[in-house]
């Protein structure tokens, strides 16, 4: 079997059950939308797993998931660390900030209700008011790699949701949905 057979073999197995536990650690530590932080966190984990195989002949290793349950809490210790420890004022935070921040009355709204606030922050900023993802993330306080992949999340649910809905019928019809100042507009 190869390294990366094994690798995969491994993921497979593992992936998971450490993601589960990385949510759980995540909602006891208080952790605004754990399940975002789980998937970041477990993603990382298992890229360490990747780097450190050879060197550290982890393969060989008697209990694997035990080898990924420590450097998950770890990973998760040395990103709240990281996170605790930043201060970031905020003239710099807002410095390229065309708006703030995410606030719109339920009347000039538009995403649909069944997004989440997080969901809701990412699509405004990449989408409604073109940030970068690596713009938003910095606002954000996340890093850029979390930022792309919960934008992504965000667009599938947003496509989901409105090609569900009946109030947005020309979607189901084929159109495509673009996002501007005002709603959901059909093209």
């Amino acid at each position: 079997m190869t390294d990366r057979e094994w690798l995969d073999e491994v993921v497979l197995e593992n992936y998971e059950r450490v993601k589960r536990t990385a949510y759980h650690i995540a909602r006891g530590r208080g952790v605004t939308s754990p399940e975002f932080w789980a998937e970041d966190m477990t993603q990382e984990t298992f890229l360490r797993l990747s780097a450190l195989m050879c060197k550290q002949k982890l393969r060989s290793h008697p209990n694997i998931i035990g080898w990924l349950i420590k450097t998950l809490k770890n990973v998760m210790d040395s990103e709240q660390q990281k996170l605790s420890n930043r201060e970031i004022p905020t003239a710099e935070l807002w410095s390229d900030a065309r708006e703030p921040y995410y606030d719109f009355t339920e009347s000039e709204d538009p995403f649909p209700p069944e997004l989440t606030d997080e969901e809701r922050n990412v699509l405004y900023r990449c989408k409604y008011l073109g940030y970068s993802s690596a713009e938003t993330a910095k606002a954000l306080g996340i890093t850029a790699v979390a930022c792309r992949k919960r934008l992504q999340r965000a667009e599938e649910k947003y496509r989901k949701i409105l090609s569900d809905s009946t109030e947005y019928e020309g979607f189901r019809q084929g159109k495509e949905s673009t996002l501007h100042k005002g709603g959901a507009k059909h093209v």
